[in-house]
């Protein structure tokens, strides 16, 4: 603003000397020419002297201008630095606050965790003993169910050993393999319909099915003897068991000469027609002996 004002000063003074010099040549005669260059001279040296004060004024205002600028900028320096103190301090503060929330927090987040984690405890106690004592009763009854099955396993086992005495013995094999027969025959046929004990010949068959002749005019007997060679069945039994291949073989091959065996057998004695069917049928008493013959290569085709 003072810059400004020293300038336009400087301007009016101009103005001034330039309304001064052109009245000074309108008035001038050649006469007058070496008062008007006297008078020129003398407003020279006065606008000179103009200059040379307005410069130093110039000058003394640009140096309180710049002393000014520096107070200021002093002034502004330390304002700043108070500022970043103060932001500082205030940083410290509110991280100080902070930590003490957030440990608070902490702390209380700690304590709600202790809690749920008593709790749940308490839960998983509960609910592990429920389970351990359901699971003991559940072994004791499974326990219970065990002794009771080992009782009747022994209990069979002791019928099985009974059932491997009793058709230890020809005879008694025999039987029970005409009790077998007797009663898969009660349960599809009536009384009249078979006979036990049929004599052909000179020859008795366990049973004889009644059945019309070829012509329907009378009736002919077809021949069913049960047979039970269990002595070759066990031994095939026992070599399977213990994979013994060279006994197996063997075993298989005896048992498949006593079914062949038996087949002539009922041949010879049971097949009479016209009394008679010109075939006959051999009982086999227990499943595994019956599918063990019936794996035999050539045995069903050959009997």
């Amino acid at each position: 603003m003072d810059i400004i004002m020293v300038l336009n000063i400087l301007m009016f003074f101009a103005a001034c000397i330039n309304i001064i010099l052109v009245l000074i040549i309108m008035v001038n005669t050649k006469s007058q020419k070496n008062e008007t260059i006297e008078i020129t001279k003398v407003i020279t040296e006065i606008e000179r002297n103009i200059i040379k004060e307005d410069r130093e004024n110039f000058e003394k205002m640009l140096k309180e201008n710049n002393e000014s600028f520096v107070k200021i900028n002093n002034e502004v320096s330390g304002g700043q630095k108070n500022l970043i103190e103060t932001i500082n301090k205030s940083l410290n503060d509110l991280r100080d606050v902070n930590e003490k929330k957030l440990a608070e927090i902490q702390e209380a987040n700690d304590r709600k965790l202790s809690a749920i984690e008593k709790n749940m405890n308490e839960k998983l106690d509960v609910a592990l003993n429920d389970r351990i004592d359901k699971s003991f009763q559940g072994i004791g009854e499974q326990l219970k169910q065990l002794y009771k099955t080992t009782g009747e396993l022994n209990s069979m086992s002791g019928d099985i050993e009974d059932l491997k005495k009793t058709l230890s013995n020809v005879k008694t094999r025999g039987v029970f393999g005409e009790k077998q027969l007797l009663s898969i025959l009660e349960n599809v046929m009536t009384k009249d319909q078979y006979k036990e004990q049929y004599k052909i010949g000179n020859e008795l068959v366990d049973f004889a099915i009644k059945i019309p002749d070829k012509n329907g005019n009378g009736e002919i007997y077809l021949p069913i003897d049960s047979k039970f060679p269990s002595d070759h069945y066990n031994k095939v039994v026992d070599a399977s068991t213990k994979g013994d291949e060279e006994n197996l073989k063997n075993a298989i091959k005896d048992l498949k000469n006593a079914i062949i065996e038996q087949a002539k057998s009922i041949n010879k004695k049971y097949i009479k027609p016209p009394v008679t069917t010109d075939f006959a049928i051999m009982f086999l008493p227990t499943e595994g002996l019956y599918s063990e013959c019936l794996r035999i290569d050539g045995l069903a085709e050959k009997c």
